[in-house]
């Protein structure tokens, strides 16, 4: 504890007294003996310099913020809610009490009165508004006069607690009267399904006011075809329940399913809710066409089947003008080199002792060997550690047999990378046995006898290796002419004035995010104009937000450049029909009031709600103190005091003539 300032002035007063009357005794020069007393007095104190307190106070009270509900729905409503608006802002009591402040919403919040009701409710933007200035220092009470029903923003009863330390009571306008309700409170599902994969929808469902134990159907129907049904009980004590139902999409295309909550023994409101999703063939369409009829063939389609990923089609004479995403051509004989030689589209050659080599020579293939009549050859695989295209299991400890093919040098194309590289008996030849040229979207497999591989590695008990070699180089190639490279999540419908997202996931061959994608997306607008949107990068994925925009159809193109990708699309925004009055939403506004620490209050009891507020004695205002230390040296009156004490004695010294 430091020594009060008096104690150290009167100490420091004394000795400047004594060092004064040593210097000028005090009854032979009165005044220079004061005079430097003063000034000693001064240099003794800038010397100490001791710390002067404050303490201020200041009374604090708490925040009280009325939102008002502004929004078609509760216009039948305005009056009752105009006067308590009026009744709020000249309660004497109230102002006392709390610093008052007030927001008007609609579809957006302003600080204003609305000059005529807005056509959709965002309460979610209300509250966030009211949250922002909330401080756990200074309690704030927000007052939320709405019928709790929103038709823009998120829930805002998702996550309730997200609205503290604000301690929120709604003031319920509308139609108060408890009817036996059913609703259906939210469902999920994936707006993006692969065709054959099973999928499921959950549907979170309610009854609300009910006295009586109450019977109901959930139903999911399509086109008026009822797919499936579950038959619920509420009672007063367990009025809500999770449905869970399990799908298996199959036809590709966009499906609306229609949820129906129906009551089927006792009254109430039914429920109905519409959702969309769209079912995608995603599976990797695979074309194996044998020019010989070989068991690699077989073996390929065994091992390719097995995956979902894949859709695999055998033909000797097939349909070339179907979309295949890969042809893993089997001895290839002349016919089908030429065709696919003309073709610019992902190929897989895998070759033998039967492939017209003469034909590949001829054709502009990234490969070709000399053979020497017709000598053959056995050909062993050894890994290449340094291949990095996609991940592989390490290579089998036991042998793999040898791949047969007709014997001669094989020259290759630059820019390939070899998986595996050949050996003949334990001469490395140098030559690739297995390699891709990921520019071209081309492989080669130079030997016949991958079914033998098969076996072996089976007998063994591991087929890890040649399994996965098979697949990965497969959907490799596929994945340039595949459009999952680049894909867009999007809704076809969106409501005005909502905030409309769209994400977009740039892939590379790999099929890994690509963050350093340079993408544009460009949107179109009604009018045909046309814009370029920005990109960010967040999680994984691109995101575009055009943000609210007018009724109409927009359509837009999104370029991944690099790969020479282009996707096309199309979504609606429908204009949003004026609000009609409907029952409040009691049960969201009583959840945000729980977890906030407020109550849910009808307007019937406006005047209790005031005195409650009026007398709470934990929103009473604070008085509150606080202390500040300053140096002496930080106030100049005491250092001109002095510079005014030692100019005295300097002139009345000058004038008398003494030293």
């Amino acid at each position: 504890m430091g020594i009060p300032f008096p104690v150290t002035a009167v100490l420091l007063l004394a000795a400047a007294a004594l060092l004064a009357a040593w210097m000028y005794p005090p009854r032979r020069q009165p005044v220079l003996f004061l005079l430097r007393t003063a000034g000693l007095f001064f240099v003794f104190l800038f010397l100490w310099n001791p710390l002067q307190e404050r303490i201020r106070t200041r009374t604090v009270k708490s925040r009280l913020v009325l939102l008002v509900d502004q929004s078609l729905s509760v216009e039948p409503y305005a009056q009752v809610r105009d006067s308590m608006v009026r009744e709020l802002r000249a309660d004497k009591s109230l102002a006392d009490r709390f610093e008052f402040s007030a927001l008007y919403f609609a579809d957006s919040v302003r600080s204003h009165p609305w000059p005529s009701p807005g056509p959709l409710t965002d309460i979610h933007a209300a509250l966030e508004a009211a949250r922002q200035s909330a401080t756990r220092e200074r309690p704030t009470v927000v007052l939320l006069l709405s019928d709790g029903v929103y038709t823009k923003g998120p829930d805002y009863a998702e996550r309730p607690s997200r609205w503290l330390p604000a301690r929120i009571y709604p003031l319920v306008l509308g139609d108060t009267a408890r009817r036996p309700t059913l609703r259906i409170e939210r469902v999920v599902f994936n707006e993006t399904v692969g065709a054959g994969n099973k999928f499921t929808i959950e549907a979170s469902v309610s009854a609300l006011h009910i006295a009586v134990p109450l019977r109901a159907r959930l139903e999911i129907s399509e086109r008026g075809q009822i797919l499936a049904r579950k038959e619920l009980t509420f009672t007063p004590s367990r009025n809500f329940a999770r449905v869970r139902f399990t799908f298996t999409a199959r036809k590709p295309g966009w499906h609306t399913y229609v949820l129906r909550l129906i009551p089927t023994e006792g009254r109430a409101e039914a429920a109905r809710e519409e959702i969309r999703f769209r079912v995608t063939d995603r599976r990797i369409h695979i074309l194996i066409w044998p020019g010989k009829i070989h068991p690699d063939a077989g073996a390929l389609r065994r091992i390719l089947s097995r995956n979902k990923q894949f859709r695999v089609e055998v033909e000797r004479h097939p349909d070339l003008r179907k979309k295949y995403d890969l042809v893993i051509a089997v001895q290839p004989q002349a016919d089908q080199i030429r065709t696919l030689a003309d073709r610019r589209m992902p190929v897989w050659w895998i070759t033998g002792v039967h492939t017209d080599w003469q034909a590949v020579n001829a054709a502009s293939l990234p490969f070709s060997r000399r053979t020497h009549g017709r000598l053959t050859e056995e050909y062993f695989p050894e890994p290449v550690p340094s291949f990095d295209l996609f991940e592989l299991p390490p290579f089998p400890s036991f042998p793999l047999p040898p791949l047969k093919d007709k014997f001669g040098d094989l020259q290759t194309a630059s820019g390939h990378a070899p998986l595996l590289m050949s050996r003949v008996k334990n001469r490395p030849t140098g030559d690739p046995l297995w390699t891709l040229w990921p520019d071209r979207k081309q492989a080669l497999l130079a030997g016949q006898g991958l079914w033998r591989w098969v076996v072996t590695s089976r007998k063994e008990g591991n087929d890890e290796f040649v399994r996965q070699a098979v697949e990965k180089t497969a959907a490799y190639l596929a994945a340039g002419a595949s459009r999952e490279q680049l894909e867009i999540r999007f809704r076809p419908s969106y409501r005005e004035g909502e905030d409309i997202r769209l994400t977009v996931t740039a892939r590379n061959p790999l099929m890994e995010p690509d963050p350093s994608a340079r993408l544009q997306f460009i949107l179109t607008s009604p009018d045909g104009s046309r814009r370029d949107m920005p990109l960010y990068f967040q999680d994984g994925r691109f995101i575009a937000r055009p943000g609210a925009l007018p009724p109409g159809e927009y359509a837009f193109i999104v370029r991944y450049p690099a790969y020479g990708l282009e996707r096309r699309g199309t979504f609606t925004v429908t204009p949003v029909p004026p609000e009609q009055p409907a029952p409040p939403d009691t049960v969201r506004l009583a959840a945000v009031a729980s977890a906030t620490g407020g109550e849910l209050r009808y307007f019937s009891d406006f005047q209790a709600l005031r005195t409650r507020l009026a007398r709470d004695p934990s929103l009473a205002p604070v008085l509150k103190s606080s202390k500040t230390a300053s140096p002496l040296l930080s106030r100049t009156l005491w250092l001109w005091l002095a510079v005014v004490v030692w100019a005295s004695e300097w002139i009345y010294r000058k004038r008398t003539g003494r030293i």
